[in-house]
């Protein structure tokens, strides 16, 4: 009952829900390999499902021993038509296509390289970097010297297609192996994966199976630097700020420099973290930085792809 439980919460929260519902809970339990058991007739029941099935037979040897074939005597005037020859048609043995791998198939297979250097390498490709050409003990440090950061969070899928941008989520397979795949793009029901250097596209269901919320994408902060920004503060990060905003309000660039941050501006913040489902607080800290790099064109990460081709293999 507690596996159940826990697999039910975790359910619920991957889809963005706030109440597990019975359908969640049914598909947990079929998750965890929960049999529901068979149910159990009382006596009297028996007794009526046995007389029930005795009358049909009654009723179906009745019905046997009063039949009487049709009659098949033909007139001797009627000439009798000589059969048609059945047409047999010649059935083309058609070549059997082999299904595409399913993702607990590849995870399985001890030839797909899922691991982390595997997938930091794929991340970097989509920024345009390689990864064996940059030094460092981990992807992070590797990134650090791109001027690149790393933001590590656990979230749904709604969270990732908020940031836009392509990113390494870790599945849990069967064999209790963590292992790291790269989300290239995003759609209702599909999510297109590059597992082992396959770009395959795969239903979110099956996914969900395996992932537990747990992602890492790259970052570029802006050259004002990443300190929050928030009333009273002066300076370059405010103008580029406000031109941010504007970019992301489809506006055009404001001409005059204003590098105060007021009461106005903090509104403008606001109503941005509305839009973007973020706490509106009026401060641009990290997470509305993160947003807002869409906008800018020296900054703007690879987009998170919303159409997709069913399977590439690289």
């Amino acid at each position: 009952i507690n596996t159940i439980c826990d697999r039910a919460l975790l359910g619920a929260y991957a889809h963005g829900k706030n109440r597990v519902t019975a359908p969640i809970v049914r598909r947990a339990a079929a998750e965890v390999g929960y049999v529901p058991p068979r149910r159990r007739y009382s006596y009297p029941q028996r007794a009526a499902i046995a007389a029930g099935v005795a009358a049909l037979a009654a009723i179906g040897v009745w019905q046997l021993s009063n039949y009487r074939p049709p009659s098949s005597a033909v007139s001797s005037d009627v000439a009798v038509a000589s059969p048609v020859p059945a047409t047999v048609a010649t059935v083309t043995p058609v070549a059997a296509v082999s299904a595409a791998p399913t993702l607990v198939a590849l995870l399985d297979d001890a030839a797909t390289v899922t691991d982390t250097d595997s997938a930091f390498a794929a991340l970097f490709t989509q920024w345009h970097l390689d990864y064996r050409e940059l030094a460092g003990a981990t992807g992070c440090e590797r990134a650090a010297k791109m001027g690149l950061r790393c933001i590590y969070a656990t979230g749904t899928w709604n969270n990732l297609r908020q940031l836009n941008r392509p990113a390494v989520i870790e599945l849990l397979a069967p064999n209790w192996r963590r292992q790291q795949v790269l989300v290239k793009a995003l759609k209702d029901e599909n999510i297109t994966l590059e597992v082992g250097g396959q770009t395959r596209e795969f239903p979110r269901s099956e996914v969900e199976r395996y992932w537990y919320g747990k992602f890492l994408t790259l970052w570029r902060p802006p050259v004002t630097g990443e300190a929050p920004l928030h009333v009273g503060v002066q300076g370059p990060a405010v103008v580029w700020l406000r031109a941010a905003l504007a970019r992301a309000n489809g506006q055009s660039v404001p001409s005059e420099d204003k590098p105060a941050f007021d009461a106005e501006l903090a509104e403008q913040v606001k109503a941005f973290q509305r839009r973007q489902h973020l706490e509106p607080d009026g401060v641009a800290g990290r997470n509305t930085l993160i947003h807002l790099d869409v906008f800018d064109p020296d900054a703007a990460p690879p987009p998170l792809a919303e159409t997709t081709t069913q399977v590439k293999t690289r």
